[in-house]
């Protein structure tokens, strides 16, 4: 099988002194190719066994076909793929795969990606044998990796209106054009618990604000500031 320790020829019944080399046979296009080198690779092959003369027998040759049968492609070892970061196009990193301790070459496999390889979460790549030295299982040979939010950059100060007996809304920031979430509380360690938030600002006072991503893709620290609406002053309308 591929990938096993070759074994060593021998030939039975040799005569006593007689030398003998080997050589291997390959066919490659209708063609014979002859090699010292035992091969390796997955296929079939015939191997050469020229005995020499001794003084009692003449020399010649021994021929016999053996095959290298192709490992399970479960065998290989896909190596760790390291967190990618969001980019808003398809994310195709790319595969080391190993086998015994050795990079196997990339001719040997196709490789296939999640179509949800954009969006954070964790997609599953697929390896495919191309069937040169490996063959393929019912049980497909997979690994993951990870999809992380991209950093966006947001900024905010504290803001101050004025009542006017509507809902109010703090935008006193800037930044990347992701979607933010506007969260407010009644007070800071309201805020820093995430207990009791505010459905609206409303009424007049200080709320104590924490802006957060409302986007899975995007991600920012939170940023804490206050959004006071102040009292409206009376007139004579």
């Amino acid at each position: 099988t591929y990938g096993d320790e070759a074994s060593v020829p021998s030939v039975d019944n040799a005569p006593e002194g007689a030398v003998v080399a080997y050589a291997y046979i390959t066919i490659v296009d209708d063609e014979e190719q002859l090699s010292d080198t035992a091969p390796t690779n997955a296929g079939s092959y015939i191997i050469k066994a020229t005995i020499t003369e001794t003084a009692n027998y003449l020399g010649g040759e021994v021929f016999n076909e053996f095959n290298i049968d192709m490992a399970a492609l479960s065998e290989v070892v896909i190596g760790t793929i390291a967190d990618q970061t969001y980019t808003g196009d398809p994310i195709e990193p790319t595969v080391t795969v190993t086998f015994n301790g050795n990079v196997v070459d990339e001719s040997e496999y196709q490789v296939e990606y999640d179509e949800n390889n954009v969006d954070v979460g964790t997609v599953t790549v697929t390896i495919i044998s191309n069937e040169i030295n490996f063959y393929n299982e019912d049980e497909p040979v997979t690994t993951t990796f990870e999809i992380v939010a991209a950093q966006a950059d947001i900024t905010a100060q504290d803001q101050t209106v004025t009542y006017d007996g509507t809902e109010q809304q703090f935008d006193n920031y800037t930044g990347d054009e992701i979607e933010v979430i506007v969260m407010y509380y009644a007070s800071e360690s309201d805020r820093e618990s995430g207990e009791n938030e505010m459905e609206v600002a409303l009424n007049a006072g200080t709320y104590y604000v924490k802006l957060v991503s409302g986007e899975d893709n995007y991600t920012f620290e939170p940023v804490y500031v206050t959004f006071t609406i102040e009292p409206k002053t009376l007139t004579d309308d």
